[in-house]
């Protein structure tokens, strides 16, 4: 992974305590973030790779590997918690699907209120009265 690559957190659970104090703030799940840099794993410290992410800082400070070693390292995220975009303009332009069940919502309710105002209620079918009735 390399500088500039979208990512979309697939995981905003169980930070680290820590998390909190010494980050900036922390990405949301589903949202769309740019990599400002990627941190390797480093032998005897770090489990897995990890990435800084543009607009969220970490604090600094040095860490001490198990075999002695002196690093100066920005607290970062673990590689895991995203998934690379590959295709940026169709994630940008997906729909989700929720937005699909409000929008099949907001479509069906003005086509029963087109119906209501062109027909009256006598010229409901029986699934639209019984909508209508639910709804209002």
């Amino acid at each position: 992974m390399e500088k500039g690559t979208w990512v979309v957190c697939i995981n905003d659970s169980n930070w680290d305590p820590d998390a909190y104090i010494k980050m900036s703030s922390l990405p949301v799940k589903n949202e769309l973030y740019q990599v400002r840099e990627f941190i390797p794993d480093i032998l005897n410290l770090t489990k897995t790779g990890g990435i800084k992410l543009e607009g969220i800082y970490g604090e600094e400070r040095f860490f001490n590997s198990k075999d002695k070693k002196t690093y100066w390292l920005e607290y970062h995220f673990c590689v895991s918690r995203f998934r690379v975009v590959n295709d940026l303009w169709s994630f940008l332009t997906q729909e989700s699907d929720v937005q699909k069940k409000s929008n099949d919502f907001h479509r069906n309710h003005q086509k029963l209120l087109s119906s209501l105002v062109t027909k009256g209620y006598e010229g409901l079918t029986d699934e639209e009265k019984r909508y209508w009735n639910n709804v209002y």
